[in-house]
Formats: C-alpha cells, structure tokens, sequence
C-alpha cells in the first residue's frame, strides 16, 4: 500500500517516501500494510500532508455476511464440474483473504453484480465522480479471484492499487500498479472491478 499511497501524495505535491510512509504505517513487507493501519495514520498526519482521507467504501461485516450468503446460493447449485464449495456463514472478516481464496471467482461476480446490482452502481458512482473531479483513489481488492492484466497467476491475497481513470461508454475501470514497467496503467471491466474490492480510499 506505501507506494501506491506515496504516487498519490506525489501527484497532490506532497514531498514524502515510501520507507517514509512504511515506518508511519508500521509496515511489514512480508505481510503487507494494513488499510486500516495506513488509514488511520495519514488520518491522524493529514495536517502535516495537508490532506483529507476519506473512506469512500470499507467491507463491513454486514456487507462480508451478504456475500457469504449471495455466494453460497449460486454455489449450492453449481455444477460440480465448478468445484463450488459453501462458506462458513461464522467466518469473520479477519479471514476475509482466506475465505476469498475458497470461493470460486465467477461465482463470486454473479453473486455481486446480479444479485446485488445496487452495489456495484453505486461504486461506479462514486469511482467516476472522483475522477471527473481529478482525484485519484486508492482501491484495496482481492487478488487471485478473477484473471488480470499482467497479474501473476499465483497471485493471492490484498493489495493496494490506484484507480486512475474510468470509461463511462465501456464500464471500464483504468488503473494502476507499483508493481514496475508494464503496470503503470491497465484496464478492467467494472464487474469483475468490483467482484474483487474490499476498500476504496481518498486523499483531497
């Protein structure tokens, strides 16, 4: 999460480093930097950045139990060729990345989009106002639950990206990754964008 933070505070102006930004959040490299961990640090340094963090969207765990739910509807009646398992509905979110890498990705999307459609309008809403206002966010998903552009098949688990740009003809999500040449921008279409969200974050 530091470097896709510390691009953003770039593009506001703000001269800090990503070893900077690590040691406010307390990071571990071979764990990751905890959103919230992040959060609740530049909240509490925003004057010094001069800037707001806002919470545009954080998985609640009222929001985790209605995906578990959704999710185990389809998936009773998958098609064993699927290979859909149901989920522990006393799963907390602590175990969000765990319970993700149990799910099967498509299900998930049809879970999400089809049969919670409000949802994923609302994060496009909120995706393209901010970006037709010229503010980045910072987008907390899921990895290995969808393909990617670029992305390792092997990847798994949180990670910390930067919504860039969004096409309001295609649906389609344009954004970027830390991850060195050949990731700086990519695009995704806004169903599978969403299906693999946990978070979603700005700095005005």
């Amino acid at each position: 999460m530091t470097a896709a933070t510390e691009r953003i505070l770039r593009y506001y102006g703000v001269e800090v480093d990503e070893n900077e930004l690590a040691q406010i959040a307390n990071a571990d490299a071979k764990v990751g930097t905890s959103p919230e961990v992040m959060v609740a640090a530049l909240t509490k340094l925003a004057s010094r950045f001069r800037v707001l963090v806002m919470t545009e969207y954080r998985l609640s765990y009222a929001d985790f139990l209605r995906e578990i739910n959704d999710y185990n509807r389809l998936a009773r009646y998958a098609p064993k060729t699927v290979g859909a398992t149901l989920i522990d509905q006393q799963s907390s979110t602590a175990s969000y990345p765990l319970v993700c890498h149990q799910m099967n990705g498509e299900l998930l999307l049809e879970a999400k989009t089809k049969l919670n459609p409000a949802y994923m309008t609302t994060f496009e809403r909120n995706v393209q106002t901010h970006i037709e206002r010229g503010i980045p966010l910072l987008w907390s998903v899921q990895l290995g639950l969808l393909p990617e552009e670029k992305l390792n098949p092997h990847a798994r688990g949180g990670h910390i990206r930067s919504i860039v740009g969004f096409n309001s003809k295609t649906h389609e999500i344009y954004y970027s990754d830390t991850w060195g040449l050949g990731h700086e921008l990519k695009k995704m279409p806004l169903a599978n964008a969403w299906t693999i969200t946990d978070g979603l974050f700005t700095l005005e």
